[in-house]
């Protein structure tokens, strides 16, 4: 499988094929382009659905699992309205719950869709530390700016930790992944070309120094992964945050 600007491509086409004896599902919101769908289904066996706001999007994901010989299930829905009886083993959406205010409604409507004993993934950037520090330079030279579509306060390990208590889900990780990481800056879009250059090396720099620093002024993503417990189980017994 390759993954190429956004798109996903095979090297041969092939029939999409059903997941062979697998009682596993998974629901990922905010699909597209699908390669997430393709990894959980080649990689783990899951049953894969997927939800998209945009009805070109869920049609350009639907073409990608075909080309990728992919069983799935694609639909085009507002998630802040969708309802479903479905249930799922596991539920994840990655770079979605950061953009809410009302971040712990959408927590919940994530894990009602969470079948029991079910796992939660979410994955946030951060635009904390020395990121946010980067990205307040160049929003000012941005048509649309970053940080004002992003609610910052939910880039934190905390507000999870907090919602994990509170609806006694296990923690399994939540923590900082991957360092200071270059990828995350739109440096492509900022208008004015000086700041282009120095926000061009300061990143770079970054990279070299912190890249492979894990914490709370320098990771770049963060990793919630939660499971919902069986109605028979016993409450989580609370852990320590991983990466704090």
């Amino acid at each position: 499988m390759h993954v190429h600007s956004g798109q996903i491509m095979t090297d041969s086409d092939r029939p999409p094929q059903r997941p062979k004896e697998t009682n596993q599902t998974s629901l990922e919101i905010g699909c597209a382009p699908g390669k997430w769908m393709v990894f959980l289904a080649e990689r783990i066996g899951y049953e894969v659905h997927g939800l998209e706001y945009l009805a070109s999007a869920a049609e350009t994901t639907r073409k990608n699992l075909a080309q990728c010989g992919v069983y799935g299930v694609v639909r085009s829905a507002d998630f802040l309205s969708y309802e479903s009886d479905e249930r799922f083993d596991l539920v994840m959406s990655l770079g979605f719950i950061e953009h809410f205010e009302n971040y712990e409604d959408i927590f919940l409507k994530h894990l009602k869709l969470v079948r029991e004993g079910g796992v939660l993934v979410l994955g946030l950037p951060r635009f904390r530390g020395v990121n946010y520090l980067i990205q307040a330079m160049i929003d000012p030279y941005m048509e649309c700016p970053y940080l004002s579509s992003h609610f910052l306060p939910v880039m934190e390990l905390n507000p999870f930790m907090k919602l994990a208590d509170k609806h006694s889900l296990q923690k399994v990780f939540v923590g900082y992944v991957g360092g200071f990481e270059r990828a995350l800056f739109p440096t492509n879009e900022v208008t004015n070309g000086a700041m282009k250059l120095f926000v061009r090396m300061a990143i770079k720099l970054c990279a070299m120094f912190f890249g492979n620093f894990d914490s709370s002024l320098t990771s770049s993503y963060q990793i919630v992964i939660l499971r919902k417990p069986q109605e028979s189980e016993p409450r989580f017994k609370q852990a320590s945050p991983q990466g704090a």
